[in-house]
């Protein structure tokens, strides 16, 4: 049995809002040292002098905190529920995730491994596979249906979803603060970490660079902040702190 190519995935993974200006960090900064609140601060120039002043009078002194005021939602597709569930373990975020009860995933897209990819006894092993479960998936549907014809697609679905592997695609939404993606990336973006949520992390970097530099520069695994946790590996002299941190 042959699967169908087609349904054969790749990561995605787009920003769909941030808070768009540092001025909420700058503010919460500057309010802890102002007599006079809030009212008394206003933004500086540009983003760039209120990034430069952030970076250099509150971040390089090791207060993280002020960029929990900034956040970050994505939208994330093509990632296996193997993923997710690695994903979604960080708890300091917001997750809604296509449900598999209320989304008949007949005819599933599935991610596949590049390690199975490369080796094309595996791979043709793989998508046999995948092709069973797909048959397998609708087949049970059916069955169930014909079992209780008062059931609700979603009460089939729910049960159905048993069979669906860890390497079928789901989509999440996720919302997250800037400190929290910080910390998650310098755990995901290890070399230990699986080589799936290693390439969402390089997407999200890509991205947060981009709108905020000044606070992402430095996103990378523990190894770009300090010592290493892990018993040492080849991406250390990768990641290298900026001058100023």
């Amino acid at each position: 049995m042959t699967a169908d190519t087609s349904r054969e995935t790749s990561l995605h993974v787009e920003l769909v809002h941030w808070t768009g200006t540092l001025f909420p960090a700058y503010a919460a900064a500057r309010i802890c040292y102002s007599k006079d609140g809030y009212p008394a601060v206003t933004p500086l120039d540009t983003e760039a002098d209120m990034g430069a002043w952030l970076r250099d009078r509150v971040l390089a002194r090791g207060h993280w905190g002020i960029l929990e005021h900034l956040t970050f939602t994505f939208a994330i597709r093509g990632i296996s529920r193997a993923c997710s569930h690695q994903l979604v373990r960080h708890r300091i975020a917001s997750y809604a995730q296509q449900s598999q009860r209320y989304v008949d995933k007949a005819g599933f897209r599935f991610v596949v491994p590049e390690r199975v990819r490369a080796c094309p006894e595996a791979l043709a092993r793989y998508r046999d596979v995948m092709g069973t479960l797909t048959e397998n998936y609708a087949a049970l549907q059916a069955l169930l249906h014909d079992a209780d014809p008062a059931a609700n697609a979603e009460a089939v679905n729910e049960d159905a979803r048993f069979l669906l592997p860890n390497a079928c695609e789901t989509e999440l939404v996720m919302t997250v603060n800037a400190r929290q993606l910080l910390e998650m990336a310098r755990q995901r973006l290890c070399s230990r970490a699986q080589w799936e949520i290693r390439a969402l992390f390089r997407a999200i970097r890509t991205l947060v660079q981009v709108q905020v530099p000044v606070v992402f520069e430095n996103m990378g695994a523990e190894c770009a902040w300090g010592p290493c946790h892990e018993g040492g590996c080849a991406l250390a002299a990768e990641y290298k702190k900026q001058p100023g941190w």
